[in-house]
């Protein structure tokens, strides 16, 4: 999957608008997961950390390593920078608030410093 949002975030085939379009749906998707019970609440928050992890290292070929950025990396983290600038923080509340700040501070502020 994060090789996937990263293809999706490299490639000069598709418009910026598109590219937030895509990463944004899996984004939402992922921080809105929520389980029925305990254990599935479990589950589903074991999975959101994989997730940014995803997100924090979508391939086995990225690197944060301002020495070694590649174009498609960049292309990558500034498809990120536009996920999260695009972000209606405000209507966010609750457990949905939480994740983001979790994000936030888990990719965000780790990734994005170094472009």
């Amino acid at each position: 999957m994060g090789q996937c949002i990263y293809e999706v975030a490299s490639t000069d085939k598709l418009r910026e608008e598109d590219k937030n379009y895509l990463i944004n749906w899996i984004w939402e998707n992922l921080i809105k997961s929520f389980g029925e019970d305990d254990r599935s609440r479990e589950i589903v928050d074991e999975l959101i950390s994989f997730g940014f992890d995803m997100f924090k290292r979508p391939s086995m070929l990225f690197t944060t390593d301002p020495r070694f950025i590649k174009d498609d990396s960049r292309m990558y983290l500034s498809a990120l920078r536009t996920l999260w600038n695009n972000i209606d923080l405000p209507i966010l509340t609750g457990e949905i608030e939480r994740r983001v700040e979790k994000f936030k501070k888990q990719v965000i502020d780790e990734l994005l410093p170094i472009i």
